[in-house]
């Protein structure tokens, strides 16, 4: 979850543009990637957030990488392999 005040900064950083392709991208369509993963303790800070289309968003994390609805019920995204480990992570396709 973004912070009110990160997303004030995110707000003010934000040029209308995805931040890796360049493409038109309303703020509202906009998804935010963690430069330094989340999953290896990265913070959720303007910082270390790229605003970015949803393209770009999947192909940042790469083959194996699925959105899904994880364990703090929020949508994220997700190794395949945590079904494997009986993880409480249901991976779904969008």
């Amino acid at each position: 979850m973004i912070l009110q005040e990160e997303h004030v900064k995110l707000r003010t950083r934000y040029q209308g543009r995805c931040e890796r392709c360049g493409k038109d991208l309303p703020y509202w369509r906009a998804e935010f990637h963690h430069t330094n993963p989340f999953y290896n303790g990265g913070p959720t800070t303007a910082e270390n957030l790229e605003i970015i289309c949803r393209d770009c968003h999947l192909a940042a994390h790469g083959p194996g990488w699925k959105r899904g609805i994880g364990s703090h019920k929020l949508d994220e995204f997700l190794k395949a392999e945590c079904l494997l480990h009986g993880t409480d992570h249901k991976i779904t396709d969008y």
